[in-house]
């Protein structure tokens, strides 16, 4: 069993895992959301992240998915803030917060279009960063 805590340390994001040292990431706290920025997927970047504890998923908007031309692996749908939307599952390339891999290369995400909730929060974001972040 793989235990993982988190700690909030003044505007940092520190990740623990037993078998590996805590990882720290810098966050920002705007219009009660947390982001994260110097996100890069791929190589590509740097990104602003939404820090969504309620997404199940990584949720890459699908202009990040277009530039790095991934093949999608499947469809399924899912909740987000405007109703139910479609998404498109890719094996992602590396995510990285600045130097620091947060995401092995492999990993599977979703996509789906990140501009609807960029706009209910009021802030521009490409991605989304949910529940399989800290697992």
């Amino acid at each position: 069993m793989i235990f993982i805590a988190l700690a909030v340390v003044w505007r940092s994001l520190v990740l623990c895992a037993p078998a590996c040292a805590a990882v720290e990431i810098p966050f920002v706290f705007e219009h009660n959301k947390v982001f994260i920025d110097d996100v890069y997927v791929g190589g590509l970047g740097p990104f602003r992240a939404t820090l969504d504890t309620g997404a199940s998923d990584v949720i890459l908007d699908t202009s990040i998915v277009e530039k790095l031309g991934l093949a999608a692996a499947g469809e399924t749908s899912a909740r987000a803030t405007g109703g139910v939307v479609k998404v498109v599952k890719y094996k992602c390339p590396e995510i990285r917060v600045g130097a620091t891999a947060i995401l092995p290369d492999g990993m599977m995400v979703s996509a789906t279009s990140v501009s609807g909730q960029a706009a209910a929060i009021e802030e521009p974001t490409q991605l989304v960063v949910g529940y399989q972040f800290f697992r």
